[in-house]
C-alpha cells in the first residue's frame, strides 16, 4: 500500500480515515497543541494503555511515549492516539536520528493493537538547538519519515499510512 500524502488538518481528516494517529506535540498556540484540544471530554473518552493512574494535562511532557485508546462513540474510525514524548516541550527534536526511532516505536506499538491505518503529522527535528527548525529541516524530516515507514512495512506488514500536513509539505 502506498503512503498517501494529505493536505489538510489532521483532525479534519484522521477521524474518518485512520484507526490511529501519532503526533509530536508541544504546548502553546500551534496546530500540534490543537490536536489535543480538539479531543472532547478527554477524561471520559481516553483510556490509557500505559497504566497511567490519571490523565496528564500534557501527556507529551512524560518521559516516555504514551498511547490512549479512544472510546468508540467519539470518532467514526479513530481508535488510538499515540503521543511522542517531548519532556522538555521543545519545538523540535534535536537530531534527525530521532525520526527513525519515533516511527519504528510508534508502528511497532500500534501494530500490536492490530490497526490497519495510521495518520502522522510531521515530526519536527533540527541539528541546531539555537534556532527553530527551517523548511530544509522539515523537508529532511518528511523524507526520513517516508523512508522509515517504507522500511518498517518491508520488514513487517503493509498498513494504510497517511502523512497529513496543513500546507502539503509531504508532497514536495
Amino acid at each position: 500500500m502506498p503512503i498517501q500524502n494529505i493536505k489538510g488538518m489532521l483532525m479534519d481528516f484522521a477521524p474518518q480515515h485512520a484507526e490511529a494517529i501519532a503526533v509530536f506535540m508541544r504546548t502553546g498556540f500551534n496546530s500540534r497543541h490543537d490536536v489535543w484540544l480538539e479531543i472532547p471530554n478527554k477524561k471520559e473518552n481516553l483510556i490509557s494503555l500505559d497504566s497511567l493512574s490519571e490523565l496528564p494535562e500534557k501527556p507529551w511532557l512524560l518521559t516516555h511515549d504514551t498511547v490512549f485508546e479512544i472510546k468508540d462513540a467519539v470518532y467514526e474510525k479513530l481508535k488510538y492516539l499515540y503521543i511522542f514524548s517531548n519532556p522538555t516541550d521543545q519545538k523540535a527534536y534535536l537530531g534527525f536520528d530521532t525520526i527513525k526511532d519515533c516511527i519504528t516505536r510508534s508502528l511497532d506499538r500500534l501494530n500490536s493493537y492490530h490497526i490497519n491505518s495510521i495518520a502522522y503529522i510531521l515530526i519536527p527535528a533540527t541539528e541546531n538547538p539555537d534556532r527553530v527548525n527551517t523548511k530544509e529541516d522539515d523537508d529532511k524530516s518528511a523524507t526520513l519519515m517516508n523512508e522509515s515507514i517504507q522500511n518498517w512495512m518491508l520488514n513487517n506488514r503493509e498498513l494504510e499510512v497517511y502523512l497529513v500536513d496543513r500546507v502539503g509539505g509531504f508532497k514536495e
